[in-house]
């Protein structure tokens, strides 16, 4: 099973600090959890880092059994002017995700 945690997980925009020392109990695949904020909390910063799109401070720990697992982002605004279905904007970010190496 995969497993994500995090660890005094921080990010900035050039010098402006947006999250800092963000750690989390282990979370479970398969567990539903759920991310709350107002508007320019940090919530979409938060996921880039996981993803690593963003580079900062701390610790980004995924773990499961195999070597590698793939993980996708889909923005809320992809800046493409087609409608899609969800289940196409899923199959898009599926397409288009990243890998993160994975802690057996």
């Amino acid at each position: 099973m995969v497993t994500l945690q995090l660890n005094q997980v921080s990010a900035r925009y050039g010098r402006r600090p947006i999250i800092q020392d963000i750690t989390t109990p282990r979370f479970q695949g398969g567990q539903v959890v759920a991310l709350l904020g107002p508007n320019a909390a940090g919530k979409s910063t938060l996921f880039r880092r996981i993803l690593g799109l963003l580079k900062g401070d701390g610790e980004v720990i995924v773990s499961g059994t195999s070597a590698e697992r793939p993980v996708a982002y889909m923005p809320q605004d992809t800046g493409a002017k087609a409608v899609l279905t969800v289940y196409e904007s899923v199959l898009l970010a599926r397409m288009q995700g990243r890998s993160l190496k994975v802690q057996a």
